[in-house]
């Protein structure tokens, strides 16, 4: 997704979060052009290109799961959405803890591989806008991006993960970001995840589906949005 689509998309979001349904007494004001382009002006291309640098940086060692660079970044995430002041959403405030099996590592996927197999700790980070409509703040609008990637090559040089999926990442937070300053306004709540282990066979979205939130039971969900490579 190249940076000039994102004005489009946070619009298209905006107007689904914004919107009242039939049955539903609406509660505050849909945002006017105005608000919406003082909260689109807020996605910067600096800012995620910021992100990105930071998250691919060697200090991350390719965030394999389990590893002090996966845990690097869930701390640096969690950061970024306390500054935005977005509500935690897991089991444990931000997190949702999961355990999964490195079967994607460092690139040397045979059978003498040490990391292959490994069980490995490691979580979702989960924050939300919480919707202002009695009814329709139930339904539940999804943005996620992935934070993990393949650790590093056999000779310890990070896979740094920019593309896959620092920039998802980064293109997440952004739109919460501009969504924070709308936040009056959505009348449908906003789900923001950085989900663990996706390169691990997926494993972070899939434990969430099998594991819902309090804040998204799997049938309140209306719009999922990953935003992967972009």
């Amino acid at each position: 997704m190249k940076m000039q689509k994102f004005p489009t998309l946070f619009r298209a979001v905006a107007v689904l979060a914004a919107a009242t349904g039939m049955a539903s007494p609406s509660h505050a004001a849909p945002p006017t052009a105005a608000k919406l382009e003082a909260a689109r002006s807020l996605i910067s291309q600096k800012n995620i290109s910021d992100m990105v640098k930071e998250l691919s940086s060697p200090a991350y060692d390719g965030r394999l799961p389990g590893t002090a660079g996966d845990a690097a970044s869930r701390d640096y995430i969690i950061g970024l959405f306390k500054s935005l002041k977005l509500k935690p959403a897991g089991t444990a405030g931000y997190l949702l803890p999961f355990t999964t099996t490195i079967t994607q590592s460092d690139g040397e996927d045979g059978p003498a591989n040490p990391q292959l197999g490994r069980t490995a700790q490691t979580s979702n980070i989960i924050g939300v806008l919480p919707g202002n409509d009695p009814l329709l703040r139930k339904e539940v609008i999804l943005i996620s991006g992935h934070r993990d990637h393949l650790g590093h090559t056999p000779k310890g040089v990070p896979y740094a993960g920019a593309n896959d999926d620092a920039s998802g990442v980064a293109a997440m937070v952004e739109l919460a970001r501009a969504f924070s300053k709308l936040k009056t306004n959505n009348k449908r709540t906003i789900m923001f995840v950085a989900f663990g282990a996706e390169e691990q066979a997926y494993m972070g979205s899939m434990y969430q589906a099998a594991n819902p939130v309090p804040a998204a039971p799997n049938a309140n969900i209306v719009l999922v949005i990953s935003i992967d490579m972009i």
